[in-house]
């Protein structure tokens, strides 16, 4: 199995991230303020094809900008699980132990829209990455 590391680099994939003054919109509650989140308009790019998408790292950072190793590295985790519930709710849900609260819809919807956009980055790669790499 290859390792994320190197399929970044030998697939030439890059990020840039520039540090935001708040959270994304999509967050009604925003919980990550207590864990001392920052966050970032984070860019990835393979191919000629660039994906832009909110970003958050918690304290433990120590505001350090996020790499696409680390980016990648969460993406492809809420892709599996996404995947593996078959794009549905309630088994997604289910996955997770949640009861399926309104807060958890909204996430779910942000990583089907999330998924289908590192779908259309990846490309071809797409499976390869989700289910053949080392995370």
């Amino acid at each position: 199995m290859t390792s994320l590391s190197e399929r970044i680099r030998e697939d030439g994939i890059t990020c840039s991230a520039r540090r935001r003054t708040n959270p994304p919109a999509f967050l009604k509650h925003d919980h990550t303020s207590r864990w001392g989140f920052t966050w970032w308009d984070v860019t990835l790019r393979c191919d000629g094809r660039q994906m832009l998408l909110p970003y958050g790292l918690g304290a433990a950072f120590e505001g350090r900008a996020p790499d696409a190793e680390r980016v990648l590295h969460d993406l492809l985790s809420d892709a599996a699980g996404f995947e593996n519930a078959g794009g549905r709710f309630a088994d997604w849900v289910s996955e997770y132990g949640s009861d399926g609260e309104p807060d958890d819809a909204v996430v779910f919807g942000e990583i089907a829209k999330t998924t289908a956009r590192l779908t259309r980055l990846l490309g071809s790669r797409y499976s390869d990455y989700v289910w053949e790499t080392a995370l």
